[in-house]
């Protein structure tokens, strides 16, 4: 989040856990580790711009940053695709 905020691209957390929440806390002492893959959801995502008056250069813009993060000349990556009975392996690719 950090450094799409230093290109200019705002973002905010997507989804915080319920059970995250000030007063499930403090009411039901919930915490980290009670449901590990909400947890591990909201750790690893964010909301990227979107809006109704956005225009085709603040969303190039917003691809650009994400793709500058994503995949920097020096890195290859992957992303895997799990099934019921297999597991294929892509190629990270953004637009």
């Amino acid at each position: 989040m950090a450094e799409l905020r230093e290109q200019g691209v705002g973002t905010q957390v997507l989804y915080i856990p319920v059970y995250l929440q000030p007063w499930y806390q403090e009411t039901y002492g919930y915490g980290f580790g009670k449901f590990s893959n909400a947890e591990a959801y909201y750790l690893k995502s964010l909301s990227l711009p979107l809006y109704p008056t956005m225009t085709d250069d603040d969303v190039e813009r917003v691809i650009g940053a994400v793709q500058r993060i994503a995949n920097p000349p020096s890195c290859t990556t992957a992303w895997r695709v799990a099934n019921d009975r297999s597991e294929r392996v892509y190629p990270a690719i953004l637009w």
